[in-house]
């Protein structure tokens, strides 16, 4: 069964986007599925699209690349990767992060995966139009 999609204000402003706007954010195991909704949801006007790592089947390093790098091809708006392993039961690791910030429509991170290391890695070693964000939906 696929969650619907949920429109979320987006409250600040990323290098690629000019203004706040709305912002699809999807999570599917099935990337299948996930290409589907962005395409349809690109055609209807969202802003940008903001994905978590696949849940349940605990995807590799390379299918997550695999995975994020098939959503960015088939979008017309700019993408937010969402790393939240607490929630997905998988963690999407700096270097895999840091090769899909190198995608033109990629252009930033929800980091939460807690880990103090691996949010210096990537604050340290992002492109300087790569945005990364820090949060826990706990508080």
């Amino acid at each position: 069964m696929t969650s619907a999609p949920m429109m979320t204000p987006m409250p600040t402003r990323f290098p690629s986007w000019e203004r706040p706007g709305r912002l699809l954010r999807l999570s599917e195991k099935k990337t299948a599925a996930v290409l589907v909704e962005v395409q349809a949801m690109c055609a209807l006007g969202v802003d940008g699209i903001m994905s978590a790592c696949p849940y349940y089947n605990k995807p590799t390093q390379a299918g997550l690349e695999r995975h994020f790098l098939s959503i960015a091809d088939v979008s017309t708006k700019p993408m937010m990767l969402y790393n939240i392993p607490g929630r997905t039961g998988v963690n999407m690791l700096p270097a895999t992060s840091l090769r899909l910030a190198r995608h033109p429509r990629i252009r930033a991170l929800k980091e939460a995966s807690g880990d103090l290391q691996q949010m210096m890695r990537l604050l340290a070693d992002r492109p300087d139009d790569f945005a990364v964000l820090s949060g826990d939906d706990a508080f």
